[in-house]
């Protein structure tokens, strides 16, 4: 998969995994499928004020998650979830964060990550896709 990966990242980009559910933002960590291609394959860094949740898991509030903005978001919304989630992006709350503010939202539905390898193949090939886009 590393061959396949061609985009060039500046050193110190920041980015977040998460999903947003009732409220909350739930933070995926470094230790992931997901959290390793963003970090490690990719190498972005985690926001540091984000780093103490680094093993995921941890549900964030609105305002605990847009006090520590990220370049990129990686998002694990299903399809019916994704439109809720960028409507509420649109609002002014949101707007100064970098990854919303320079179009640098990249979803990947969580539906393919934990269901087989199959899926797990068409997950990163997602991904990968998406982010090519970027350059």
């Amino acid at each position: 998969m590393r061959d396949q990966i061609d985009v060039k990242i500046k050193p110190g980009t920041t980015a977040t995994n998460f999903f947003f559910y009732e409220g909350e933002f739930l933070i995926g960590g470094k230790g992931g499928t997901l959290g390793k291609l963003i970090y490690e394959d990719y190498g972005f860094e985690m926001p540091e004020n984000l780093k103490k949740f680094k093993d995921g898991g941890t549900a964030l509030s609105i305002e605990a998650f847009v006090a520590e903005p990220a370049e990129y978001f990686f998002t694990q919304m299903t399809e019916a979830e994704l439109p809720g989630m960028l409507e509420r992006f649109k609002e002014p709350l949101y707007q100064s964060i970098p990854a919303i503010k320079n179009n640098h939202v990249i979803n990947v539905t969580r539906e393919n990550w934990n269901f087989g390898p199959y899926l797990v193949d068409k997950a990163v090939d997602d991904l990968i896709s998406q982010m090519n886009k970027l350059q």
